[in-house]
């Protein structure tokens, strides 16, 4: 005769393997809503990078909420290094009749690069201003240093070919020596000029530019799985990104050496 299984067994296997079953459509519901809210966050994301910007020319003495004080002494320093000042201009986003931040724009006719003072977002007299100066060069290559923190989105924004350095803490004299030095190392190693637009329409098409391409590289992004990556990086006080550039540079040394 058989030995008949005890009817707490038969239970005990059944109720584990619902609970296995379970388990299995839970975690599928859970991969599901998590590429559900990947791809809804990933839309967002491509939608604001891609909204059309107008670049209105303003009077920065006509812009309430400014920091005046801080844009004065910022503008003093940046012409004392030898920039020129192009205009003052606002955002409007989207075709949204209200205008959005201020930057002033300069442009250095000897080391030919762009500066901009501004203020994104909200505008208040106690709201920071920051720096950003920028080289345009060949082959889709510009190198961009800003005394702006660091945030998580800029993780998202990165390209191959725009190269960054942020440090919140130097001066701006300090800022355009690093600039300087590190595209010097860029334009020697990569065999490339600079652009020769000084113009604030030629500066306003690079930036239309760079957003068509952040749009394009956002289409493949994964905001939830690198979202750790990007809230590492945002809480580096500097940081630097070189993209494309140290391979392309070691490419180009190797093509030089003689075959043995």
């Amino acid at each position: 005769m058989h030995e008949q299984i005890p009817k707490a067994w038969v239970y005990a296997f059944f109720g584990v393997l619902a609970f296995l079953l379970a388990m299995h459509f839970v975690r599928e519901w859970a991969r599901r809503r998590l590429r559900q809210i990947n791809d809804k966050t990933r839309e967002k994301m491509v939608a604001i990078v891609s909204m059309e910007n107008e670049f209105v020319e303003v009077q920065a003495s006509e812009v309430r909420g400014l920091n005046a004080a801080k844009l004065e002494a910022y503008t003093q320093a940046l012409t004392g290094l030898g920039f020129t000042h192009l205009l003052d201009y606002r955002l409007r986003r989207g075709g949204i009749s209200e205008l959005q931040g201020f930057a002033r724009l300069f442009f250095h006719s000897k080391e030919r690069c762009f500066a901009e003072v501004m203020a994104p977002g909200a505008l208040r007299p106690d709201a920071p201003l920051f720096v950003a100066i920028n080289s345009f060069m060949d082959s889709g290559w510009r190198l961009g240093t800003s005394n702006i923190p660091a945030r998580k989105a800029d993780y998202f924004m990165r390209l191959p070919r725009l190269l960054g350095m942020r440090y919140p803490d130097d001066p701006v004299e300090k800022l355009f020596s690093r600039h300087l030095e590190r595209r010097a190392e860029i334009l020697r190693d990569l065999e490339i000029e600079i652009l020769d637009g000084s113009t604030a329409e030629f500066y306003f098409q690079k930036v239309r530019e760079a957003s068509s391409q952040r749009a394009n590289s956002m289409q493949n992004a994964n905001p939830i799985g690198n979202l750790p990556l990007a809230e590492a990086q945002a809480t580096a006080r500097s940081q630097e990104w070189m993209g494309d550039y140290p391979e392309e540079a070691r490419r180009l040394r190797e093509m030089k050496q003689p075959i043995a």
